[in-house]
């Protein structure tokens, strides 16, 4: 039959970084390559390849002439899979991505079965032609030329073209690749220019299926007809059930519509038609197109999860209702005692507004608990422009030994609170990918900036292990600064290096809370480019610190003058050569009802060009001969300092003007 050729892709841009083979120069060391490519169903119908296509080949464009040069040989393996994915993650496996996969090809290439030596199309035959059904198509390319001896003669260019996010994954490595595919310098949004050769079938499958209308047992389905078909067989099934399965609903007709009913509220289903070209003849069925059934009420009121008759079964039912239906009225799910396994991720809640919360009330932080491996999402609890939500009574646990976190909030999560709940991470490993309650605009990094959580409140909570115990990130844009975040009457214990960290805070408060020793020399409270800040009423154990609080470029003239700082009655515990209270570059602090102990260093630090220190009431005690108060480049007319209580137990009080105005 007669063959046809599509191409997939016209861009102009080249690269050796985006593939299908990895290979930057002659005498790169990166040897293996992985790629893992898109290309949606809308791409291909705009080609012009129909549902029950053999594709039989694939081809590349490359933009360069260079070869295979050296001796040995070089792996080329294809996959293919049909595909209802609009989207790639940002990080996969390639395990995982190649699950579902036909291996399409294995190809041996060396200096006689080699690449082309000109630019254009490379075409590679498949030696298992695939059948598409319609829908998306995802391509994986692996790579291995470390059997060839100085591989190559230049670099492997290939032209790509620009696409949405989610259309590309890659990875390129000088050892065999164990990690993800990632859309960072690899992939992303570019993909290479493709062709794909193919036999139509005799009969068309239907193109552009569709649901609309779909409340929560109904919805209508559609199609673009196929040139030959004369009417149309239209199943639906269970998601990821494939065409073989038992249908839940189906049916045919004559047009290209039809309605389904009987579908089970909050429902995820897949779509399949199949053309009838008269006399026996059928397509292959097309799609999947996936979709997902509505609710018959939005939340409200009181719902029980887990155990015998609960109204679901687990943590992950109850968020598929409160994902999709939104909520009408206060809701609190009651979580029996218990373990729950698996990452917890809520969006934007239909509904919710101050009246209406969202609580979700374990049965003891001691006895229910919600656990995650830190793979796939990094935070056990991701709040990602949810608002008026509480988590309380609960063990917030995260196994992982990199990339993970308890609670992560982003994107304008707002009025969330953590209350009477115990954070569990790693207590031995040192990675500063691991936080207990982090707002971060992005995924997978603890330092992204952004309008991520205001009026967050984490409070009565233990935090055991970690890098950062609370990490709080702002928006970037001083008048934009996120605002009243606060922790209050926690505990933090053997974090490693921060137990409160605040960036691009305005009136960020830590309040009445127990700070107990670090594993590692670091901080209790740092806090740099803040304003408003409020430190009061903690106990900061005697060990483990550099500095115990310690601010930077916090509440200076530049951001606002007239918003004052405060550490007011805080039990302050320093050894070794840890100050007590560190403040540079700051300016209007008020420093009243400390009580401070130094051990060998300064119970209080100041240095600072900047004005607006009021100081009051404080017990700086000092136990080793070394200064007690450090000022350095203060205006003398704007300090007060009154009614101290110094004590200094082996040496007399020396403090130390220098360089005042």
């Amino acid at each position: 039959m007669a063959q046809t050729t599509i191409t997939v892709g016209t861009g102009t841009s080249s690269s050796y970084f985006y593939g299908p083979i990895y290979r930057s120069s002659a005498t790169s060391s990166f040897d293996w390559s992985q790629y893992h490519y898109l290309y949606s169903a809308a791409d291909l119908a705009a080609a012009g390849i129909v549902p029950g296509s053999t594709i039989t080949s694939l081809a590349f464009e490359k933009n360069s002439t260079f070869v295979l040069t050296g001796t040995g040989n070089a792996l080329l393996d294809l996959y293919l899979k049909n595909s209802s994915t609009a989207a790639l993650p940002a990080s996969e496996s390639w395990t995982n991505l190649t699950t579902g996969s036909t291996q399409v090809a294995a190809y041996t290439l060396n200096t006689t079965n080699n690449l082309p030596a000109t630019t254009g199309w490379w075409t590679l035959t498949l030696t298992t032609p695939f059948v598409y059904t319609g829908g998306a198509l995802e391509l994986s390319v692996n790579w291995d030329c470390s059997a060839v001896s100085g591989p190559s003669d230049g670099a492997f260019n290939w032209l790509h073209g620009i696409y949405s996010a989610g259309t590309s994954l890659g990875i390129a490595s000088g050892s065999v690749i164990t990690t993800n595919l990632t859309d960072g310098s690899y992939g992303g949004t570019e993909r290479p220019n493709t062709q794909f050769t193919y036999t139509a079938p005799a009969c068309a499958g239907p193109t552009g299926l569709n649901a609309t209308n779909i409340l929560s047992s109904t919805a209508d389905l559609g199609w673009t007809a196929s040139g030959s078909a004369t009417g149309y067989n239209w199943k639906i099934v269970a998601a990821g059930a494939g065409s073989g399965a038992t249908a839940v609903a189906s049916g045919t007709t004559v047009g290209t519509m039809a309605s389904a009913t009987g579908l089970t509220p909050v429902t995820s289903y897949d779509l399949y038609v199949q053309s009838d070209c008269g006399g026996g003849t059928l397509s292959l069925y097309s799609g999947p197109y996936s979709f997902m059934t509505g609710c018959v009420n939005t939340l409200s009121g009181t719902y029980t999860v887990g155990g015998a008759g609960a109204n679901y079964a687990d943590i992950a039912a109850a968020l598929l209702d409160l994902n999709t239906c939104g909520v009408s009225g206060a809701v609190t799910f009651n979580i029996a005692a218990g373990t729950y396994t698996g990452a917890v991720s809520i969006g934007q809640i239909t509904g919710s507004s101050a009246t209406n919360t969202v609580t979700f009330n374990g049965a003891g932080a001691a006895t229910t608990t919600i656990t995650h491996g830190g793979t796939g999402q990094y935070a056990t609890i991701l709040l990602d422009g949810a608002d008026y939500v509480t988590f309380q009574n609960l063990t917030i646990a995260n196994t992982g030994t990199s990339n993970a976190w308890g609670v992560h909030l982003m994107n304008q999560a707002n009025y969330n609170t953590i209350d009477n709940c115990i954070i569990n991470l790693d207590q031995t490993v040192t990675a500063s990918t691991l936080a207990g309650v982090l707002s971060s605009n992005s995924t997978t990094s603890t330092a992204g900036y952004g309008d991520n959580a205001n009026n967050t409140t984490v409070s009565n909570t233990t935090f055991n292990g970690g890098y950062y115990g609370v990490r709080y990130n702002g928006n970037s844009t001083g008048a934009a600064y996120n605002t009243n975040n606060s922790v209050e009457n926690c505990t933090f214990n053997n974090i490693y290096l921060y137990s409160v960290y605040w960036i691009y805070q305005d009136a960020p408060s830590v309040k009445g809370c127990t700070i107990n020793a670090h594993r590692s020399t670091g901080y209790a409270v740092y806090s740099t480019t803040n304003r408003h800040m409020l430190v009061e009423g903690n106990t900061i154990a005697p060990n483990g610190y550099t500095y115990a609080i310690y601010f930077t470029a916090s509440n200076g003239t530049a951001q606002n003058a007239t918003a004052r700082a405060s550490i007011i009655n805080n039990m302050i515990g320093a050894t070794g050569t840890a100050d007590g209270i560190y403040i540079t570059g700051s300016s209007n602090f008020d420093i009243f009802y400390n009580s401070v102990t130094a051990e060998n260093d300064q119970a209080l630090w100041l240095s600072s060009t900047a004005l607006g220190y009021d100081i009051r009431n404080n017990i700086l005690q000092l136990q080793e001969q070394h200064l007690l108060i450090w000022m350095q480049h203060l205006r003398l007319r704007m300090l007060l300092i009154t009614t101290f209580i110094i004590i200094q137990v082996v040496v007399t009080l020396r403090i130390l003007l220098r360089q005042v105005i």
